[in-house]
């Protein structure tokens, strides 16, 4: 059993399995093409593995690296039957977006051949070290087998099955749905208080489940999300179904991109948790499984972070657009201010300008026209219209 988390799963196989091409003979190694070329290597190799491991022990998966051979790839098994079961079943399937063609190699694989001339040489070293009268052998101190598991107490196992199955949790379930949609909707200063009501709300409704949960201190199903939508329900069997222990998989109608896993015992279901969590069932989708007690509360917890960290954002934001207001209302100030001293100024020079003019118009009509009058009278006028030149100059910089 492979515990790699990164193998992408095929999620559709096509009804119709192509026959075994009957011009090659059967042998332990299978041929597979019309692969995805843009795979990397160790990535397509642990993916082949995982998929076909299921159907007996894998010697080697061989997967070539050059032009000629992308797209390709061997299965070496260490037994026919095997490879004849894995060739019908996986004839044809979807894997990364291509259908599968399988078929016989036209020669078997070197370890295959190595293995079995190896046997041939030693069964003919020890036909010709063979005596009439042999040695008696010491016999060796045999391990004794593990002791075997005791089976599964089943009426434990049906009251956990009609546990997970119960009005109760099913409800609970579709309540955390609703609010995850709910919530998106809601002003950002309301979900910290509906998140709070909705956790009371769903402590209420698994009330009754929590204590058989105790009682019973068996958790042997799994929650999975973040599903693709196409996802069928055998291919999570194909899945699944390697581990020890397992019992059946269960779709929620309407909601897509969740399923139960059912097991009958607690170590099965650790197995496939530990093997299989955060495992990528498409190129865009890594699966996320937990117990399912556990997770019925998770998505409101995460909800609430997100909540705490999106309302200290919006606080760090609003005290910056705090400061923005107050620079914006000080320099108004001093814009408004710089603007009253300008009128001063503007009055102060129009009102000189003005009464010099009357004084040059009542010297020039009274025919009493002084020289050095008239020189001093001309150059105040042109000091005016300078010191009047010099504001609207400065204001105009600022």
């Amino acid at each position: 059993m492979s515990t790699a988390t990164d193998q992408p799963m095929a999620t559709t196989m096509t009804s119709t399995l192509a026959p075994v091409p009957n011009s090659i003979p059967p042998n332990h190694t299978l041929y597979v093409n019309n692969l995805n070329g843009k795979i990397k290597k160790q990535q397509l190799r642990k993916s082949l593995y995982n998929l076909f491991v299921s159907y007996g022990r894998i010697h080697a998966v061989v997967a070539m690296k050059g032009v000629k051979m992308r797209g390709q790839a061997f299965i070496v098994f260490d037994d026919i039957q095997n490879a004849t079961s894995a060739l019908r079943s996986l004839q044809s399937i979807m894997f990364y977006g291509k259908p599968m063609r399988l078929s016989y190699a036209k020669r078997d694989s070197d370890a295959i051949r190595n293995s079995k001339e190896q046997i041939a040489e030693k069964t003919a070293a020890l036909a010709a070290m063979s005596q009439p009268e042999p040695k008696p052998r010491k016999e060796k101190p045999r391990i004794p087998p593990p002791p075997s598991q005791p089976p599964p107490d089943r009426t434990v196992h049906e009251q956990h099955i009609a546990m997970m199955n119960s009005e109760e949790v099913n409800r609970a379930a579709n309540a955390v749905a609703l609010a995850e949609a709910e919530l998106q909707e809601l002003p950002l200063r309301d979900r910290t208080r509906r998140i709070q009501s909705i956790i009371a709300a769903q402590t209420t409704m698994i009330g009754t489940a929590v204590p058989m949960m105790t009682e019973v201190q068996s958790n042997s199903t799994l929650f999975v999300t973040n599903l693709p939508q196409e996802t069928t329900k055998d291919a999570l069997e194909m899945l699944f179904r390697q581990f020890s222990g397992y019992l059946d998989v269960r779709l929620v109608p309407g909601r897509e991109g969740i399923a139960f896993i059912d097991f009958d015992n607690d170590v099965g279901a650790a197995s496939a948790r530990d093997a299989l969590n955060g495992f990528k069932i498409s190129a865009t989708n890594a699966i996320s499984i937990v117990r399912f007690f556990l997770s019925i509360l998770y998505p409101m917890n995460t909800l609430e972070s997100q909540n705490n960290r999106q309302s200290e954002e919006l606080a760090a934001k609003v005290s910056r657009l705090k400061h923005i207001a107050f620079d914006i209302e000080n320099e108004t100030k001093d814009h408004n201010r710089f603007l009253e001293n300008m009128r001063f100024d503007m009055s102060t020079a129009r009102s000189f300008l003005g009464g010099s003019t009357r004084h040059l118009g009542n010297v020039m009509s009274s025919g009493r026209g002084d020289r050095r009058a008239m020189c001093y009278i001309a150059g105040a006028i042109i000091l005016a219209f300078l010191f009047l030149y010099y504001v609207v100059s400065s204001f105009r910089t600022k």
